[in-house]
């Protein structure tokens, strides 16, 4: 039976390691520091904040936001300057440690609606000194309501099919095992503009301070065209025009 175990431990290596318990240190503490605000550098006040341990490689947000994904080592919320300072329990053998910023299932008055809740990961990266991680500052954004503008100018004979990716959900800063993405964070959507359309408007909730990736092709008889373009949602003033 060990053998067994010792060798599905070993196929799952490159994804997850065996999960273990965490381990503390004897009356050992971390503090965490933050600087909570929207993208144009107002303060949040009042947002809940949980900081979680877990021994797994990787980050699964579908697990997170279960509270299922490691263990709760601190709690708080950011005070009316936006200021963030959590005194948690110092894991001796986490892989990642991460907060959750903004979800509602946190147990705090908190929490805002029509703002993106945020995971933070890998906060164990950053430098630690005094046994505190500064994190700085960390901008927790509004949901928008965002159009992207088709027109047909000049192209009366070409189909245009396009698509595009967004985040409407949880906003996720560092990187991602890319074994356990979770594809619930983004969202896409297709469409096409035939020779007989002139104009359509796509209209969907997005993350203000996110970049959507839009990819179109140009079609008649084959493939004209294929472009993928970025657009910064912040600069846009909720609108992007595109114009073939």
């Amino acid at each position: 039976m060990r053998k067994v175990l010792f060798g599905i431990c070993l196929l799952t290596l490159l994804a997850f390691e065996c999960e273990r318990d965490i381990e503390f240190e004897d009356n050992q503490r971390l503090l965490l520091t933050a600087k909570l605000m929207n993208s144009q550098g107002t303060p949040m006040e009042n947002i809940p904040v949980e900081v979680f341990a877990t021994t797994q490689f990787g980050f699964n947000l579908e697990a997170a936001v279960r509270n299922d994904f490691g263990d709760v080592i601190g709690s708080g919320s950011s005070d009316e300057e936006g200021n963030v300072s959590i005194t948690a329990l110092k894991p001796l053998n986490a892989s990642n440690i991460y907060a959750l910023i903004n979800f509602a299932n946190t147990g705090f008055s908190g929490f805002k609606a029509g703002t993106a809740p945020l995971a933070y990961n890998f906060i164990n990266d950053s430098d630690l000194e005094d046994n505190t991680f500064t994190i700085g500052n960390v901008v927790v954004d509004q949901i928008i309501r965002f159009e992207i503008n088709i027109t047909r100018s000049s192209n009366q004979t070409d189909t245009l099919q396009y698509n595009w990716v967004y985040n409407n959900g949880v906003k996720v800063i560092g990187d991602m095992d890319p074994y356990f993405y979770d594809g619930n964070s983004k969202q896409i959507g297709f469409n096409e503009l035939l020779p007989v359309d002139q104009a359509k408007v796509e209209t969907f909730n997005t993350i203000e301070s996110d970049t959507i990736i839009f990819e179109y092709s140009l079609l008649n008889n084959g493939i004209l065209a294929t472009e993928q373009l970025e657009i910064i949602v912040n600069e846009q003033a909720g609108s992007f025009e595109f114009e073939f």
